[in-house]
């Protein structure tokens, strides 16, 4: 079965986390994913609370108010983390560590690249985009593995996430 162009599209974005686990080492790519996971579960304890608190705001839209109290809490919490991973880091940029550092660097990017773009095809699902779209995810190599791949961390999403449908 010859590549399609949404496969080309996602092998060169896997390539890329790849290439920036390996350019960034160890310790940064494994702090994506921790970050990643981290986040994940600091957004979906909290975003309901947030979104009750902010929901007013938005014209009393709870769901919406759910899911960008989730957009913020990861974001803020996925910068905390990759600032104290960054001192770790520093330990592993000793010469001797180097190398071992880029290369697992590389298979953590990999790990990074699955899960993020597994979720936004997971998600992307989720939305009207047609049914041509849904059609080149299911012929897609790459798409039906990395969707299953996102939804690994689907329990760790709120509901008001997961069903992003009703917001629209």
């Amino acid at each position: 079965m010859p590549m399609s162009l949404c496969d080309l599209i996602l092998f060169i974005i896997l390539l890329g986390f790849v290439w920036f686990g390996f350019w960034y080492g160890l310790v940064q790519s494994l702090g994506g994913i921790i970050s990643l996971l981290v986040g994940t579960i600091f957004a979906s304890r909290l975003s309901a609370g947030l979104g009750k608190m902010i929901a007013p705001i938005l014209g009393g839209h709870q769901n919406l108010a759910v899911m960008i109290s989730f957009i913020l809490i990861f974001a803020l919490t996925h910068f905390i983390v990759a600032l104290l991973l960054k001192l770790v880091d520093r330990f592993f940029r000793l010469p001797v560590l180097s190398t071992f550092n880029r290369i697992l660097g590389g298979v953590f990017g990999l790990l990074e690249g699955a899960f993020f773009i597994g979720l936004i095809l997971y998600f992307s699902t989720k939305f009207p985009l047609g049914a041509n779209w849904l059609k080149t995810l299911s012929d897609s190599i790459f798409a039906p593995h990395l969707i299953r791949f996102g939804e690994i961390l689907l329990p760790l999403i709120p509901d008001a996430v997961k069903n992003i449908k009703s917001l629209i």
